[in-house]
């Protein structure tokens, strides 16, 4: 069965294209700029399929807001992996999609080359607006064409680390914070910073691991970076000469309970924590308590949900439900059992929150988006956590949202004053909006409309104009 046709995936993109939004509700006048993302787009082309909902090729997206009106842009992404797939010839590595190579090629380059494929988020790196997937490439986009137009070269002895998609913006100390996977005889789980125009990594700190756990996010705060090493993991030896996806090396292992590094910000130096086992792909927040530091995540059980993002599994059984709790574990100097403590039972992914004002900092509100099935519907909520006072969603009939994306007011004082911008797609017509709700209520402000179905994807950012 073609995913192409199922809900959240409908349709093949064009190449590209431009329109202008119908626009119901009045936008703030102070809300001008681009909410540019990612998605996973096309899945299948000639004899090439993507297995994982990851490994899709990517698209850039955007709604440009500005003078009471909306418009909107989508591109495919031109990248090494999308040009190898056009010409059948796929050698790079990918999520959870086997590779083409031939066995005389993984014996004689046993370390496959990594994807290109940036479908994954778009950050502001100093003044570049640029892609990112889980490797070593990144890439520029143009604010206007969405075209990829140079790869990003670090200017440093740091090597082709593998670097995740969700760095962290340290606003105090004006520094972009990461991590990268180093592997080798010494394998490394590497806490990098630089300047946000700069290309010159300075490693901060790195964990020396037997076995790698798959790292999709992490918190920050301005005394640590905190790890988390769940017990979902793989041995380094295993990924060389594979034409296996990269996920698919890896092993649930329980019974090991998870790790939980707090790497020291001015120090490097390393300690431990440990907490039941439990897999998380998204952080809320992290943030100091006096003499404890603090995470919040969205926790899974297992990783069952990357079997299930699988685009056989899609196609055959829908989309899974999303909507795992919010637990927040506290650690210690001293104790090596974190304390769990779980703020919302029926909790949310892609999580965000007022990142300027409270990122590394405590916090009180944080959004996300629910996905469920209803009677084998599709469907879902924003949410709004607020610590205090519980809980608060939007939905609308038919409309399935992605990652909710907090833009404060200028000039606002409190964390929660401003507007929550997402986009979401009709289940089965061909329509799809961005929608401005008030942070503070998830009160509708405005809904600019496009005919034609967006895919379903992960991240993006909003860039002031």
């Amino acid at each position: 069965m073609n995913i192409e046709k199922k809900a959240p995936f409908r349709g093949v993109p064009e190449q590209e294209l431009a329109l202008t939004a119908t626009v119901e509700g009045a936008l703030p006048d102070w809300l001008a700029g681009d909410l540019l993302r990612t998605c996973p787009a096309v899945f299948r082309r000639g004899q090439w399929e993507a297995r994982h909902w990851f490994d899709a090729l990517g698209m850039l997206y955007q709604f440009r807001v500005g003078g009471g009106a909306v418009s909107y842009h989508q591109r495919l992404m031109d990248t090494e992996a999308s040009r190898a797939v056009r010409e059948g010839n796929v050698t790079h590595t990918s999520f959870g999609t086997p590779t083409e190579r031939s066995l005389f090629s993984r014996l004689l380059s046993p370390v496959p080359a990594s994807t290109d494929n940036v479908n994954v988020n778009v950050v502001a790196l100093g003044g570049d607006r640029v892609a990112l997937t889980e490797s070593p490439h990144q890439w520029v986009v143009d604010p206007d064409t969405l075209a990829l137009t140079a790869r990003v070269h670090y200017e440093d002895a740091q090597g082709a680390l593998g670097m995740i998609a969700h760095p962290h913006y340290d606003f105090a100390r004006d520094r972009v914070v990461s991590l990268g996977m180093r592997l080798g005889r010494r394998t490394q789980v590497v806490l990098y910073e630089h300047a946000p125009s700069s290309r010159e990594r300075r490693v901060v700190g790195a964990i020396d691991v037997r076995r790698l756990p798959y790292l999709h996010s992490f918190g920050l705060t301005p005394r640590h970076a905190v790890v988390i090493g769940h017990p979902f993991d793989v041995s380094p030896l295993a990924l060389l000469a594979s034409n296996r996806g990269f996920i698919d090396h890896f092993v649930w292992r329980p019974e090991q309970g998870t790790r939980l590094w707090l790497i020291d910000r001015q120090t490097g130096a390393v300690r431990q924590h440990s907490a039941p086992a439990g897999f998380v792909f998204h952080v809320v927040n992290a943030f100091e308590d006096a003499e404890q530091t603090c995470i919040d995540v969205a926790l899974f059980p297992d990783p069952g949900i990357i079997e299930r993002l699988r685009t056989e599994q899609l196609a055959t059984r829908g989309f899974p439900e999303l909507e795992p709790p919010i637990v927040r574990w506290t650690m210690r100097a001293g104790v090596e059992a974190a304390e769990s403590e779980v703020l919302l039972a029926r909790g949310f992914e892609l999580p965000a929150l007022s990142y300027r004002k409270r990122s590394g900092q405590r916090h009180q509100v944080a959004f996300g988006v629910r996905i469920r099935a209803n009677g084998g519907a599709l469907g879902g909520a924003l949410v709004r956590l607020d610590l205090e006072s519980g809980e608060r969603t939007f939905d609308e009939q038919g409309f399935v949202f992605g990652e909710p994306t907090f833009v404060g007011r200028p000039g606002a004082t409190v964390e929660d004053d401003g507007v929550l911008l997402s986009v979401g797609a009709h289940v089965s017509a061909s329509r799809s909006a961005m929608v401005v709700l008030d942070a503070r209520t998830l009160e509708q402000r405005t809904w600019a409309e496009v005919p034609l179905p967006i895919p379903l994807g992960f991240h993006g950012s909003f860039f002031r104009a």
